[in-house]
């Protein structure tokens, strides 16, 4: 139930094969089902096709709020029985409200996948909505609505929404306002869970690992069997009062500016245009790509690369339902012109409306949804989401069609959507300016008058609930084989490992399946503790992307536009290169590997060196005002001391404006070696056939031994409190102390202890179970201290933002749990219920070659086997509690604890007592 914000479908084209089957059950719920046996896993998601538009006047955010109360249990399955259940069998679980839907789903192993259906319909026909839950739920969202506007982008989005849609439902935020949150009790959360959840308006869509046939019978064994209730037909598209709003509302462009203490230049350009199913949408999604799809796109060409107003831009086109926006999002200097800004953007789009687009640009956009396309079917959450939302919004194969209409779009249809659409009457520009002071902006209130909906009514107090009196039943065990073996043996997961001669370790996942892709990443083991000067090894990779090129077969293009033009993606960082790409251009991706082998920095301009300076100092600044960024930092400079670790990996302004292009080339040169690299493919490709060429493009790649860097030990573990005043609405908390090497004997038993006190998500840790669910303190909260070791120490670490008035409670709370959690073992349901989950888990990841990349290159680094998996495994079943409990003893210390505050201004309470 974590991050819930409007997410439509990704757009996904090309020759499509989909063997979608689907059937209508007795009780009304249209079931789908897709095989995709990429790794023995299933996505269970159930679609109500009722959001935020269904929300009564006056109560707004109903929808959601239902949303977060049905994980909350039933007669049956109390409060955290749905987590519980799930952690052991190693699955996920989650929920999502839009505008339009509302929407949960489950990730489980394949052979427990049917705990899905039983949770859904008894969550469907027996939800509880006890008054003392709904308050408590309701600290939570408030929590979450001020998370959402703790940013100067949450905030210009949601003024931005509010001013584009003034007479209609979707102006309203999807988590409600304040004032009708405040509102909401349990009579009217019920009322809205019975008119809308329920099986005969339900889609219930199922992807993966299963045969489509024995699946819906099972579905219809589980649905047709429960004794529903009649209950009147209900339209549940959107509530009287909104059905009959106009199409357009407004004459003239609308232009509002929000003064922050934000240290760049935000804009957000949105035109109002179609609704999901108008023949005018794959257009529009197009014109999207060419304008903003990556480096070669128009406005990134002419905005970043050529102007130099823009440091970073993003286009797309969201459909919905009742309606569609087209939008641009950017960041600038904070001396930017936005006057030059508009212009440029308004120019660009007059020219693709007049001339439209280039052969080779149309060419370009199809590539590159044909590559998304091939790496969408390796996300099967992904795949479970387009289904869902197409048979929601009208019909599941308008999913289909939509994907085959953009890549038949032809330049007359661009020209005439955006000359419809993109014109100033429907377009809506917001701006977050640097100021001398910021303001904390609250949501706008709904604000009515003769261009608006009515007011909404004052209600009345509702009556307490009082029907639901069952006693709640034992949980049940959760459906599911107890054979991991089975599944072990499904996921094909049997990686080569070369070192050619020069020291350059190769590890291959060939997929016999052939999935189209090829995932590639080249690793360099560089960053703060292998560089001479803070930053010169961040910096370097953001040079990368200016100075590697190809060869005269490509016409010396940059390789990230070429890449992006065969429709894959190339992320050039500190530690090297990922690639995604069509099976058919891995050729191109191991060029791209040569070309890094030979990047020489020193050739790079010093003009696009001062511009990636710019760019980069601008992010510093902008991450400077994120009170979270601001603790995090004080955190990490107490913990680590003189350590590399302690500064931020990008380095610091000084440090930044410093470094030339010669200290660029050598920080590459020292640390870019065979010896100190991997290059990991997994996918449709012949092994032999690409180790043989990547022994040809690195045969001439020789260097001396890697030079080790004395590294400064971290400070001893001392307890330290620091409380800084931050511009927020939240207080916001770190806490924790210096962690483990990935290497240390005790870190198997540590990752169990992590699910324990952290990690189950839900219900099911300590942390969450108490400071959200028991008392409503935080939206969310996270910690532990396996997942960041690695080849140096880790951090034990608990954050969580919070409610300054709430703020001692918080942290003084989190204290005693910690020290709990050292002072007496887990329970054994605890550990049984974390160790369960991790034993299960790890189907997860091996579904995508990127994922599965990303699992060589982490063996590889830590010197794991190749049966490492079987080797965790038998390791968990081996951990005894005493173990674990010692563990956790010896290397999580309460009375150490480094806490860092930080308090909004004008607070100066204590953060505990």
């Amino acid at each position: 139930m974590m991050n819930r914000r409007r997410s439509a479908p990704g757009h996904l084209s090309g020759p499509v094969e989909e063997k979608v089957v689907t059937r209508t059950l007795r009780c009304g719920l249209h079931a789908l089902v897709l095989a995709e046996p990429l790794a023995p896993v299933v996505v269970a998601d159930l679609f109500i096709p009722a959001g935020s538009t269904c929300d009564p006047p006056g109560l707004e955010g109903t929808a959601h709020f239902v949303e977060h109360m049905v994980f909350k249990g039933t007669p049956r399955r109390p409060k955290g029985w749905i987590d519980r259940a799930v952690a052991m069998v190693g699955g996920q679980t989650n929920a999502e409200t839009d505008f339009d839907l509302t929407h949960f789903w489950f990730e489980l192993p394949a052979d427990c996948w049917e705990l899905a259906l039983e949770v859904e319909i008894d969550r469907m026909a027996h939800a509880r909505f006890d008054p003392a839950e709904v308050e408590l739920e309701r600290k939570v969202i408030l929590e979450e609505l001020a998370a959402d506007l703790d940013s100067p982008l949450g905030r210009l989005d949601r003024h931005h929404q509010s001013l584009s849609y003034l007479r209609h439902p979707y102006r309203n935020p999807i988590l409600g306002w304040p004032e009708s949150l405040k509102r909401l009790d349990a009579e009217s959360l019920k009322a809205f869970h019975r008119r809308f959840h329920r099986p005969e308006t339900a889609t219930l869509v199922v992807v993966g690992d299963l045969e489509p046939a024995a699946a819906l019978d099972r579905i219809e064994a589980h649905w047709d069997t429960h004794p529903w209730p009649a209950r009147p037909k209900v339209e549940p598209e959107v509530a009287d009062d909104h059905a009959k709003v106009p199409t357009w509302e407004r004459s003239g462009r609308c232009e509002f500016v929000l003064e922050d203490r934000e240290p760049i230049l935000r804009g957000l350009y949105g035109w109002r245009t179609v609704p999901w199913g108008h023949p005018d949408g794959p257009a529009l999604t197009v014109a999207a790509d060419l304008l903003g799809g990556g480096r070669g796109a128009r406005l990134w060409r002419r905005l970043v690369e050529r102007d130099r107003l823009v440091a970073s831009l993003d286009v797309s086109h969201d459909l919905a339902r009742l309606d569609g926006q087209f939008l641009i999002g950017l960041e600038a200097p904070n001396d930017a012109d936005r006057h030059r800004i508009d212009a440029a953007i308004h120019q660009e789009l007059a020219k693709l409306a007049d001339r439209g687009p280039t052969p080779e640009e149309l060419d370009r956009a199809r590539r590159r949804l044909d590559a998304a396309w091939r790496w969408s079917r390796q996300d099967l959450a992904g795949l479970a989401v387009g289904i869902g939302y197409a048979a929601v919004l009208g019909h599941w194969t308008d999913w289909i069609e939509d994907h085959r209409a953009a890549c038949r779009v032809g330049p007359d249809q661009i020209r005439a959507a955006l000359r419809a659409h993109l014109t100033n009457d429907r377009l809506t520009v917001g701006w977050v300016v640097p100021g001398t002071a910021r303001r904390l902006i609250r949501p706008l209130d709904p604000v009515f008058s003769d261009d608006a909906v009515s007011p909404p009514p004052s209600l009345a107090p509702t009556p307490p609930d009082n029907q639901e009196t069952d006693h709640a039943e034992q949980p049940e065990s959760p459906i599911g084989s107890n054979n991991r073996v089975a599944l072990r043996n499904r996921i094909r997961f049997a990686p080569k490992r070369v070192v050619l001669s020069n020291g350059l370790r190769v590890c291959l996942d060939p997929r016999p399946e052939g999935s189209g892709t090829v995932a590639l990443e080249f690793h360099v083991e560089t960053g703060p503790t292998r560089e001479r000067l803070p930053g010169a090894a961040f910096l370097a990779g953001r040079a990368l992307e200016e100075t590697l090129k190809l060869g005269r077969e490509y016409g010396r293009e940059r390789a990230v536009e070429v890449i992006e033009e065969r429709g894959g993606v190339l992320a050039l960082g500190t530690t090297g290169a990922s690639l995604r790409l069509r099976s058919e251009d891995l050729d191109l991706g191991l060029e791209v590997i040569g070309s890094l082998i030979a990047a020489d920095l020193r050739k790079l301009e010093p003009a696009r060196l001062a511009w990636i300076k710019e760019r980069l100092l601008a992010d510093l600044e902008t991450d400077a005002e994120d009170p979270a960024f601001q603790v995090e930092t004080a955190f990490r400079a107490l913990v680590y001391g003189r350590h590399p670790h302690a500064r931020d990996p990008r380095g610091l302004p000084r440090s930044i404006k410093n470094l030339d292009r010669g200290t660029l080339h050598q920080q590459w040169r020292d640390t870019a070696r065979p010896d100190n690299a991997i290059l990991a493919a997994s996918g449709d490709f012949d092994p032999a056939q690409l180790i043989q060429q990547v022994e040809t493009l690195s045969n001439h790649w020789i260097a001396p031994p890697l030079k080790q860097l004395a590294i400064p030990a971290p400070p001893r573990l001392l307890a330290k409190t620091k409380i800084i005043h931050v511009c927020s609405e939240q207080a916001h908390v770190a806490l924790g102390h210096l962690g483990i090497r990935r290497c240390d004997p005790d870190f198997a038993a540590l990752v169990v202890a992590d699910q324990v006190l952290s990690g189950g998500g839900g219900f099911a840790d300590r942390l969450n179970a108490t400071l959200r669910d028991e008392r409503g303190l935080v939206y969310s909260v996270g910690g532990g201290i396996a997942d960041s070791a690695d080849l140096e120490p880790g951090l034990f670490r608990v954050g969580f933002a919070t409610d300054p008035l709430r703020l001692a409670e918080a942290v003084a709370t989190t204290r005693d749990l910690i020290a709990s959690f050292v002072a007496q073992p887990p329970r054994p349901d605890e550990l049984e219920r974390a160790r369960e989950f991790l034993k299960h888990a790890w189907v997860f990841e091996f579904q995508g070659d990127d994922q599965r990349a990303d699992r060589l290159v982490e063996m590889e680094r830590h010197g794991l086997p190749a049966n490492a998996l079987e080797r965790w495994l038998d390791h968990l079943d081996h951990l005894d509690p005493d173990q674990i409990h010692a563990a956790i003893r010896r290397h999580i210390h309460p009375d150490r604890l480094v806490q860092v505050v930080g308090q909004p201004h004008g607070w100066d309470r204590p953060a505990a007592k």
